[in-house]
Parts: C-alpha cells; structure tokens; sequence
C-alpha cells in the first residue's frame, strides 16, 4: 500500500528566514515544534523531515536556523540532556572532553605504516602467494584480467 502525503496546512510552506536568533529560540521553545513545510507540530523532526524529501541541512538552510541548533523542542531537548548526564554519571557514557584534550588528541603523530608489525604481514602475504603460484601456476598468464574502470601498466588502456 503506498503511502498518501497529507496537503499542508493553510499558510504553509513558509518561505521566509528567520531574521534573528530571538524568533530561532522562540520557535524551538515551547512543547513542540511545528514543521516549516507543512504546519504539523512534533516533538522532534528529525525523521518527519524526510517525509518532505529534504535533509535536515537543507531544511536549517532553507529557514536559516543555525546547524548547532537542534530541531526539537525545548522540552525534548532538556530531557535529552538530562538523561545524557545521568547516563554519564552512572558511567555508560564517558564525559565530554575540553577543547585542550582534543586538540592534543589531533596533534599526536600517527603511527606510521612502515612499523615492524606491517612487514611481517606483508612477508606473510607474499609468502602465500608464492606458495599459491607455485601449485597454481599463474592463472591470468596470457589472459585478459578484469579491471573495471582500472588499468594497469602491463595492460593497454581501452581494453
């Protein structure tokens, strides 16, 4: 059974901006909120937006709500954080990290590819191949390999 969109309700869509960051809070305040495109309230429209074959980025683009603005209800949004902080207290969650600890975090070098742990699995691959071609012998000797959109030095381009 396919599913039937609903007409908007009169005076939606809207099509203006919001102008200040007054009429954001105000539109997130209270217990719901109402969808831009259709007038329908929800407590969050995260999943209803997509009923509208829109992503939430085009939607606070559309409207001009900033993207660290969440798009549910104040309400929803308070017990959101307050389960948050219970879970954290009870350990499920670790705690949030201060911007120091993750700029040290993205200012440590990465471990390099050529570590000793690397070579011995690259010997190992190389040996099994080895030992493969030797019983196997070379299957694509001679024939045409299959590359896709790929090429490869020992194959002409175009074949």
């Amino acid at each position: 059974m396919k599913r039937t969109r609903k007409k908007p309700l009169p005076g939606f869509p809207k099509t203006e901006k919001f102008k200040t960051t007054e009429e954001i809070k105000n539109y997130l305040s209270g217990d719901r909120i109402t969808c831009l495109l259709c007038g329908k309230q929800y407590k969050e429209l995260g999943v209803h937006i997509h009923m509208h074959d829109t992503t939430l980025h085009e939607y606070k683009e559309k409207y001009g709500i900033p993207w660290t603005y969440p798009l549910c209800s104040k309400k929803t949004s308070d017990k959101k954080s307050d389960k948050s902080k219970i879970r954290m207290e009870n350990g499920f969650l670790p705690p949030p990290r201060t911007i120091d600890e993750l700029t040290e975090i993205s200012n440590k070098q990465r471990r390099p590819m050529n570590m000793p742990c690397h070579d011995n699995l690259n010997k190992k691959l190389r040996e099994n191949y080895k030992k493969h071609y030797l019983i196997h012998g070379n299957y694509w000797q001679g024939k045409k390999r299959p590359l896709g959109n790929k090429t490869r030095k020992d194959t002409p381009k175009g074949d």
